[in-house]
């Protein structure tokens, strides 16, 4: 299926937004399995002392107060098994991460986008070949419908804040925060949604449950 790129070009403003991009598309809640792939390795069962014991909730993402951009946990993120990471790149395809265009991108012709949990995962630019391949390697035809690309400057734009994960047998659990603007004069407001995955079959996530809450 054709993965559609929900893209908004940058506008000028006197400074950019706490932290941004699009609101989060609705996203699928079955799977499909790779054919013939070989088994997913599991993750160490005594992982080194940069590699956290992710049978707990552990924080990879959280955002700093005082600049409102994002803080990453590198060594966290590079220890990440594919199923590890392919959960996070399905939640990245659908909201921003301090996302920006290109250097000397023509914003009349935008190409590639730089969207910081994206890259962390080594996926590369945001919707493109590496992001959305390991994406329709564990879900198939069952990805997201629109993948994201709306810069850290756009007026209206859904923004990760904070993203933890625990790993506990089949079950791989992503909880994160976001903020949502709507533009000049318009609404703000923070959620929140947890999304469970079962790691089953080689290769291949399903999500079981996801609860999704508005805060106050």
């Amino acid at each position: 299926m054709v993965w559609a790129s929900l893209v908004a070009c940058e506008r000028n403003q006197p400074e950019p937004l706490p932290t941004a991009p699009s609101v989060a598309p609705a996203i699928p809640q079955t799977s499909a399995s790779a054919a013939n792939a070989e088994p997913e390795p599991a993750r160490s069962a005594t992982p080194t002392k940069d590699c956290p014991k992710l049978d707990v909730a552990t924080k990879l993402v959280s955002t700093d107060p005082s600049t409102y951009r994002l803080i990453f946990d590198e060594a966290a993120l590079q220890c990440l098994s594919d199923a590890e990471r392919a959960a996070v790149a399905y939640v990245s395809a659908t909201l921003g991460s301090d996302c920006e265009w290109e250097s000397g991108t023509d914003l009349a012709d935008p190409r590639h986008m730089n969207c910081k949990l994206t890259t962390a995962l080594g996926l590369g630019p945001q919707c493109e070949e590496k992001h959305k391949g390991l994406v329709s390697e564990f879900w198939g035809n069952e990805m997201p419908a629109q993948c994201a690309k709306v810069p850290m400057t756009a007026f209206a734009q859904t923004a990760l804040s904070s993203l933890s994960m625990q790993h506990q047998g089949e079950l791989i659990t992503v909880a994160y925060e976001a903020v949502t603007t709507t533009g000049p004069m318009g609404e703000a407001w923070r959620w929140s949604e947890v999304i469970e995955f079962r790691n089953a079959e080689a290769r291949a996530l399903k999500i079981v449950t996801r609860k999704k809450e508005r805060k106050k």
